[in-house]
């Protein structure tokens, strides 16, 4: 999906607020990672926020911003990687259940004609070929 830089402006806060749902948050990555104008837009309102939350710290902290912006950035890339691989592997499953369901269903319905066995066991064959 395309993002407007100004739809981009809008979703900074949002962002770095962590209430960009996964397909929102894509986009703009995908959009701050090709628009300058919109990175520093980012950049500038991470930089505030950031400082803001930790100036009182009474600890050595890094304020290298442009680095730990980068890091949540690719903090916030992985998580998505992670969420699309978790769904793939959820529709996986759920489309193994139903094919079982369904030959189950079948046999049930018409025990001399199908033997789910041999059907799955040709499915998990086939599985086992794809990796």
């Amino acid at each position: 999906m395309k993002m407007s830089c100004r739809q981009a402006r809008r979703d900074v806060t949002p962002y770095l607020e962590g209430k960009l749902d996964d397909r929102e948050m894509a986009a703009f990555l995908n959009h701050i990672g090709e628009c300058p104008k919109c990175y520093h837009e980012l950049e500038t309102s991470f930089i505030i926020q950031y400082a803001l939350k930790h100036m009182d710290d009474a600890t050595d902290r890094s304020f290298d911003m442009k680095n730990i912006l980068k890091e949540h950035i690719r903090r916030s890339e992985r998580m998505l990687r992670r969420r699309r691989i978790i769904r793939l592997i959820l529709d996986i499953v759920g489309a193994v259940l139903a094919a079982v369901a369904v030959l189950v269903l079948l046999h049930i319905l018409f025990p001399h004609v199908i033997d789910p066995i041999y059907y799955l066991e040709r499915f998990l064959a086939y599985l086992k070929g794809l990796f």
